[in-house]
């Protein structure tokens, strides 16, 4: 049997999440399964030698540093480093995330991006931009700047996914599975403090300097208007003010209302699912971060299964704290499927 814990109950656990989120050599470990260095959401810019200028870095930063949403403080999608080509040297290419600008009217006619994987170094991102000039790469970054922004993060949350295969909490996983019938999920392995409610499974690190939590819960699914924000915010209220109190009488989990949250729906692994990114925060209390839903349809049992990872970090950034946690909720899944596909085999079909 689960003990009860309130939001603020046991002391800074000596984890140290900055050691995981930085891989300073080539070699593989346990969290760093892969040959590509550099800390998440770095991104290297290797430029044209004549082209090393503050313009061209700037119009650069409109595009990849741009603020992620929704965070307390501004941090931007990705952190930018520049190297002319000239001093690419193989220090440099080792590193997670590189783009590399080419500009030549000799090789090309038009804008274009190439997206190459594992060129440098296992596990690595090469986004190689193409111009015949160097109005046409601002062009390029203009249209599809953003784009490859959002590219790079989510390249990102796959290699946490990588790592949450073999490194997780497996008493949370079993958790997830006794309390919600055919689902599971991978949480950080540093989620050692479970508690357990009505159709409610939390999980936490209770880190107060840099804090992840991350909760399932279900419901029943009444209608297609289930899947809105308004419905599923109201869900989330209600669910977390009963489940999740803090220290003081009176305190708990809310939705900050002051920053609207974002809403979209997407496929992933061919099953539909809502995502809500926004802020939360303790009533009566001056706690609060980031968080992400993601709500899908268990259609078989007719209800509806949430997952949501949050953050609380005061006096640290955010970003990759966020990132790690919530890769998270691609690892839910049916109990018994493929990791990568979510696809139940053949076996366990006969079962």
């Amino acid at each position: 049997m689960t003990k009860k814990y309130s939001f603020l109950t046991f002391s800074v656990l000596s984890f140290l999440l900055g050691v995981l989120l930085i891989s300073g050599c080539n070699k593989k470990t346990k969290k760093n399964p892969f040959g590509a260095t550099g800390t998440p959401s770095s991104l290297m810019v290797v430029l044209p030698d004549s082209l090393d200028a503050q313009e061209v870095k700037d119009s650069i930063a409109a595009a990849f540093g741009k603020p992620v949403f929704v965070l307390p403080q501004k941090e931007p999608m990705q952190d930018l480093m520049y190297t002319p080509v000239g001093n690419f040297s193989s220090m440099f290419r080792s590193l997670r995330n590189i783009l590399f600008v080419s500009i030549d009217p000799k090789m090309y006619t038009q804008p274009s991006v190439s997206i190459v994987r594992d060129h440098y170094a296992t596990g690595q991102l090469l986004i190689h931009a193409k111009a015949e000039s160097l109005t046409s790469f601002y062009r390029l970054l203009r249209v599809r700047g953003e784009q490859l922004s959002k590219y790079v993060y989510n390249e990102e949350l796959k290699r946490w996914e990588t790592v949450l295969e073999q490194t997780y909490s497996s008493p949370f996983a079993r958790m997830v599975e006794e309390k919600f019938p055919g689902i599971t999920v991978n949480v950080p392995e540093e989620m050692k403090y479970y508690h357990e409610g009505e159709d409610f499974a939390w999980a936490s690190n209770m880190d107060t300097k840099r804090r992840l939590d991350f909760v399932v819960y279900s419901f029943p699914y009444r209608d297609e208007n289930t899947f809105t924000l308004d419905y599923l915010i109201h869900k989330r209220d209600s669910v977390l003010a009963k489940n999740i109190v803090g220290q003081y009488d009176g305190s708990f989990v809310t939705t900050e209302k002051r920053v609207t949250p974002s809403f979209r729906g997407f496929t992933y692994k061919e099953a539909y699912r809502a995502e809500i990114r926004g802020l939360w925060a303790m009533v009566n209390d001056m706690m609060g971060g980031p968080f992400v839903m993601h709500a899908l349809l268990d259609s078989a049992q007719q209800r509806v299964i949430v997952a949501e990872a949050m953050v609380y970090a005061p006096s640290a950034k955010k970003r990759n704290l966020m990132l790690y946690n919530e890769a998270a909720l691609y690892t839910l899944r049916p109990t018994g499927s493929d990791f990568g596909s979510h696809a139940i085999t053949d076996e366990e079909n006969e079962k």
